[in-house]
Protein backbone atom coordinates (compact mmCIF):
# COMPACT_ATOMS: atom_id res chain seq x y z
CA UNK A 1 0.00 0.00 0.00
CA UNK A 2 1.52 3.32 -1.06
CA UNK A 3 0.03 5.11 1.94
CA UNK A 4 -0.81 2.99 4.94
CA UNK A 5 -3.77 4.84 6.46
CA UNK A 6 -3.63 2.59 9.52
CA UNK A 7 -0.89 4.99 10.62
CA UNK A 8 -3.61 7.62 11.09
CA UNK A 9 -6.26 5.70 13.02
CA UNK A 10 -5.89 2.13 14.23
CA UNK A 11 -2.14 2.09 14.89
CA UNK A 12 -2.13 5.23 17.08
CA UNK A 13 -5.14 3.90 19.00
CA UNK A 14 -3.45 0.58 19.78
CA UNK A 15 -0.12 2.22 20.57
CA UNK A 16 -1.90 4.36 23.16
CA UNK A 17 -3.31 1.21 24.75
CA UNK A 18 0.15 -0.38 24.79
CA UNK A 19 1.56 2.70 26.50
CA UNK A 20 -1.17 2.40 29.14
CA UNK A 21 -0.66 -1.34 29.68
CA UNK A 22 3.16 -1.10 29.73
CA UNK A 23 3.77 -4.82 29.04
CA UNK A 24 6.98 -6.59 30.03
CA UNK A 25 6.83 -8.87 26.99
CA UNK A 26 5.09 -8.31 23.66
CA UNK A 27 4.24 -10.45 20.64
CA UNK A 28 3.29 -8.91 17.30
CA UNK A 29 1.40 -11.81 15.66
CA UNK A 30 1.05 -11.69 11.86
CA UNK A 31 3.59 -8.87 12.03
CA UNK A 32 3.99 -8.17 8.32
CA UNK A 33 7.05 -5.98 7.86
CA UNK A 34 7.23 -5.52 11.67
CA UNK A 35 6.91 -1.75 11.41
CA UNK A 36 4.33 -1.88 14.20
CA UNK A 37 6.75 -3.87 16.37
CA UNK A 38 9.27 -1.06 15.96
CA UNK A 39 6.63 1.54 16.83
CA UNK A 40 5.77 -0.36 20.00
CA UNK A 41 9.39 -0.46 21.25
CA UNK A 42 9.16 2.69 23.45
CA UNK A 43 6.12 1.28 25.26
CA UNK A 44 7.36 -2.25 26.02
CA UNK A 45 9.60 -2.78 29.04
CA UNK A 46 11.25 -6.00 27.89
CA UNK A 47 11.45 -8.33 24.92
CA UNK A 48 9.50 -7.86 21.70
CA UNK A 49 8.80 -10.89 19.51
CA UNK A 50 7.48 -10.63 15.96
CA UNK A 51 5.97 -13.54 14.06
CA UNK A 52 4.36 -13.95 10.66
CA UNK A 53 2.93 -17.08 9.07
CA UNK A 54 5.02 -16.63 5.91
CA UNK A 55 8.81 -17.11 5.80
CA UNK A 56 9.41 -14.44 3.14
CA UNK A 57 7.53 -11.92 5.25
CA UNK A 58 9.55 -12.90 8.32
CA UNK A 59 12.73 -12.21 6.33
CA UNK A 60 11.52 -8.68 5.62
CA UNK A 61 10.57 -8.21 9.27
CA UNK A 62 14.11 -9.09 10.32
CA UNK A 63 15.41 -6.21 8.24
CA UNK A 64 12.98 -3.81 9.91
CA UNK A 65 14.01 -4.92 13.41
CA UNK A 66 17.73 -5.28 12.74
CA UNK A 67 18.54 -2.18 14.77
CA UNK A 68 15.65 -2.31 17.25
CA UNK A 69 17.05 -3.30 20.62
CA UNK A 70 15.41 -6.24 22.34
CA UNK A 71 13.24 -7.13 19.33
CA UNK A 72 13.49 -10.36 17.36
CA UNK A 73 11.60 -12.33 14.72
CA UNK A 74 10.75 -15.91 15.65
CA UNK A 75 10.27 -18.79 13.22
CA UNK A 76 7.37 -20.30 15.16
CA UNK A 77 5.37 -19.39 18.24
CA UNK A 78 6.11 -22.91 19.53
CA UNK A 79 9.59 -21.55 20.28
CA UNK A 80 8.04 -19.57 23.15
CA UNK A 81 7.13 -21.29 26.44
CA UNK A 82 3.70 -21.33 28.06
CA UNK A 83 2.65 -18.13 29.80
CA UNK A 84 5.55 -16.13 28.33
CA UNK A 85 3.78 -13.03 27.00
CA UNK A 86 2.01 -10.09 28.63
CA UNK A 87 0.50 -8.63 25.48
CA UNK A 88 -0.23 -9.95 21.99
CA UNK A 89 -1.34 -7.70 19.13
CA UNK A 90 -3.10 -9.09 16.05
CA UNK A 91 -3.33 -6.21 13.59
CA UNK A 92 -5.60 -6.45 10.54
CA UNK A 93 -5.02 -10.19 10.12
CA UNK A 94 -7.97 -12.04 11.62
CA UNK A 95 -9.96 -11.63 8.40
CA UNK A 96 -7.09 -13.36 6.56
CA UNK A 97 -7.82 -16.64 8.37
CA UNK A 98 -9.92 -18.63 5.96
CA UNK A 99 -11.82 -21.03 8.21
CA UNK A 100 -13.03 -21.32 11.79
CA UNK A 101 -10.56 -24.11 12.52
CA UNK A 102 -7.61 -21.85 11.72
CA UNK A 103 -9.09 -19.02 13.80
CA UNK A 104 -9.61 -21.35 16.76
CA UNK A 105 -6.12 -22.87 16.52
CA UNK A 106 -4.43 -19.47 16.46
CA UNK A 107 -6.46 -18.10 19.35
CA UNK A 108 -5.81 -21.25 21.39
CA UNK A 109 -2.08 -20.77 20.81
CA UNK A 110 -2.37 -17.18 21.98
CA UNK A 111 -4.11 -18.39 25.14
CA UNK A 112 -1.19 -20.74 25.74
CA UNK A 113 1.34 -17.96 25.30
CA UNK A 114 -0.37 -15.37 27.49
CA UNK A 115 0.40 -15.03 31.15
CA UNK A 116 -2.60 -14.95 33.51
CA UNK A 117 -3.89 -11.41 33.22
CA UNK A 118 -2.19 -11.05 29.84
CA UNK A 119 -4.06 -9.38 27.01
CA UNK A 120 -4.77 -9.77 23.32
CA UNK A 121 -5.58 -6.67 21.27
CA UNK A 122 -6.98 -7.47 17.82
CA UNK A 123 -7.96 -5.02 15.09
CA UNK A 124 -10.27 -6.06 12.26
CA UNK A 125 -12.02 -4.17 9.52
CA UNK A 126 -15.55 -3.67 10.82
CA UNK A 127 -17.68 -6.63 9.68
CA UNK A 128 -20.89 -4.59 9.63
CA UNK A 129 -19.48 -1.93 7.29
CA UNK A 130 -17.51 -4.01 4.79
CA UNK A 131 -19.80 -2.83 2.00
CA UNK A 132 -18.79 0.83 2.61
CA UNK A 133 -16.03 2.57 0.68
CA UNK A 134 -13.33 3.96 2.97
CA UNK A 135 -10.33 6.18 2.35
CA UNK A 136 -7.94 3.23 2.33
CA UNK A 137 -9.94 0.55 0.55
CA UNK A 138 -13.13 -0.80 -0.93
CA UNK A 139 -14.42 -4.38 -1.11
CA UNK A 140 -16.85 -6.41 -3.17
CA UNK A 141 -18.54 -7.72 -0.01
CA UNK A 142 -22.31 -8.09 -0.33
CA UNK A 143 -23.91 -7.26 3.02
CA UNK A 144 -26.62 -9.84 2.35
CA UNK A 145 -23.88 -12.39 3.13
CA UNK A 146 -23.29 -10.91 6.58
CA UNK A 147 -24.32 -14.09 8.41
CA UNK A 148 -22.28 -16.35 6.11
CA UNK A 149 -19.28 -16.94 8.35
CA UNK A 150 -16.03 -17.36 6.42
CA UNK A 151 -17.49 -15.88 3.23
CA UNK A 152 -14.64 -14.74 0.92
CA UNK A 153 -14.45 -11.22 -0.45
CA UNK A 154 -11.93 -9.12 -2.37
CA UNK A 155 -10.24 -6.02 -0.98
CA UNK A 156 -9.27 -3.23 -3.42
CA UNK A 157 -6.63 -0.91 -2.00
CA UNK A 158 -7.58 2.66 -2.87
CA UNK A 159 -10.91 1.61 -4.42
CA UNK A 160 -12.27 -0.60 -7.19
CA UNK A 161 -11.73 1.88 -10.03
CA UNK A 162 -7.93 2.05 -9.83
CA UNK A 163 -6.67 -0.24 -7.08
CA UNK A 164 -3.00 -0.22 -6.15
CA UNK A 165 -3.38 -3.79 -4.92
CA UNK A 166 -5.94 -6.50 -4.26
CA UNK A 167 -6.23 -9.53 -2.03
CA UNK A 168 -8.84 -11.92 -0.71
CA UNK A 169 -10.12 -11.85 2.88
CA UNK A 170 -12.73 -13.85 4.77
CA UNK A 171 -15.75 -12.45 6.55
CA UNK A 172 -16.39 -13.10 10.23
CA UNK A 173 -19.29 -11.45 12.00
CA UNK A 174 -18.85 -9.49 15.22
CA UNK A 175 -20.40 -12.44 17.05
CA UNK A 176 -17.92 -14.82 15.38
CA UNK A 177 -14.99 -12.80 16.73
CA UNK A 178 -16.43 -12.68 20.23
CA UNK A 179 -17.41 -16.35 20.32
CA UNK A 180 -14.03 -17.51 18.99
CA UNK A 181 -12.31 -15.58 21.77
CA UNK A 182 -14.61 -17.08 24.38
CA UNK A 183 -14.01 -20.59 22.99
CA UNK A 184 -10.26 -19.98 23.36
CA UNK A 185 -10.74 -19.23 27.06
CA UNK A 186 -10.33 -15.46 26.79
CA UNK A 187 -12.60 -12.85 28.36
CA UNK A 188 -13.69 -9.71 26.52
CA UNK A 189 -12.29 -6.64 28.30
CA UNK A 190 -13.37 -3.89 25.89
CA UNK A 191 -14.30 -3.19 22.28
CA UNK A 192 -13.82 0.08 20.40
CA UNK A 193 -15.09 1.19 17.00
CA UNK A 194 -12.91 3.60 15.05
CA UNK A 195 -14.03 6.00 12.31
CA UNK A 196 -12.51 6.33 8.88
CA UNK A 197 -9.66 8.72 8.16
CA UNK A 198 -10.88 12.17 7.16
CA UNK A 199 -9.87 13.19 3.63
CA UNK A 200 -10.74 16.45 1.90
CA UNK A 201 -12.84 17.47 4.87
CA UNK A 202 -15.04 14.39 4.50
CA UNK A 203 -15.22 11.08 6.31
CA UNK A 204 -16.97 7.88 5.22
CA UNK A 205 -20.04 6.91 7.21
CA UNK A 206 -19.85 3.95 9.55
CA UNK A 207 -16.90 2.51 11.42
CA UNK A 208 -13.83 1.27 9.55
CA UNK A 209 -12.20 -0.69 12.38
CA UNK A 210 -13.14 -2.66 15.47
CA UNK A 211 -10.47 -3.10 18.13
CA UNK A 212 -11.21 -5.96 20.50
CA UNK A 213 -9.30 -6.41 23.74
CA UNK A 214 -9.46 -9.72 25.58
CA UNK A 215 -7.78 -10.94 28.76
CA UNK A 216 -6.64 -14.37 29.92
CA UNK A 217 -8.14 -15.06 33.37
Amino acid sequence: MAQDLRLQNVFPFILTRISEIKPDTFLDYACGDASFSAMARPHVKGAIFAYDLYSAVRDGARKTLANVQGASVIEATSALPDRAINLIVLNAAWMCFEDAEQCNEILAEMHRLLKPGGRLIASVTHPAFRHHQFASHETDFDVTNYFSSGHPFTVYVGGKDAPSGTWNDFHWTVADHINQLIAAGLQIARMDELPDVERGGKRATGSQWIVIEAVKP
